[in-house]
This record gives structure tokens, C-alpha cells and sequence, in this order.
């Protein structure tokens, strides 16, 4: 039982600080907000890439590997070609 609380509290403490830098991040210039926003994509990007090439590596479930990494790369890719269309307009 002390397990599962300290798991809640540790959930809770996330969420919060979730929602801290979210309403921070609200408050911030438009141009800021969106450069962030391009950096957290291709990190997001990255790690879906690593996660999938470890799927890919255990042999565990190739199917789920392969969506990981196709998602890796095309995450970031769709973001930067949105940035690039966005900066040519």
C-alpha cells in the first residue's frame, strides 16, 4: 500500500509540474512559444526513434519497433518541412 501511495504522489508531483511550465509557457511571446515548441517536436522525434530501434534490437515486436522509428523520423520531418512552408509564406 505504501508502494502505491508513493507511486500517486510521484504521479501527482509530474502532473503538477506539467501544468506549471504548460500555464508558463502560455505567457511567453508568440515567437518563443513556437521555437519551443519546434525543439520539443524533434526531441519527442528522437526519443520515439530511440525507443523503436531498442523494439528493433530486443526482437521483441518488430511491428511495434518499426512504427516507432517510422514515427521518429517522420515527426521531426513533417515539423521542419511545416517550419520551412510557414517561412517561405
Amino acid at each position: 500500500m505504501a508502494q502505491g501511495l508513493l507511486i500517486l504522489a510521484l504521479v501527482l508531483t509530474v502532473v503538477l509540474a506539467f501544468n506549471f511550465f504548460t500555464i508558463k509557457a502560455f505567457k511567453l511571446p508568440d515567437a518563443k512559444r513556437k521555437k519551443y515548441r519546434q525543439i520539443t517536436l524533434v526531441v519527442y522525434g528522437f526519443l520515439m526513434l530511440s525507443i523503436g530501434l531498442i523494439f528493433l534490437k530486443s526482437g521483441e515486436n518488430p511491428f511495434s519497433g518499426w512504427f516507432y522509428v517510422l514515427y521518429g523520423i517522420g515527426f521531426p520531418a513533417v515539423s521542419w518541412m511545416e517550419y520551412r512552408n510557414k517561412k517561405n509564406s
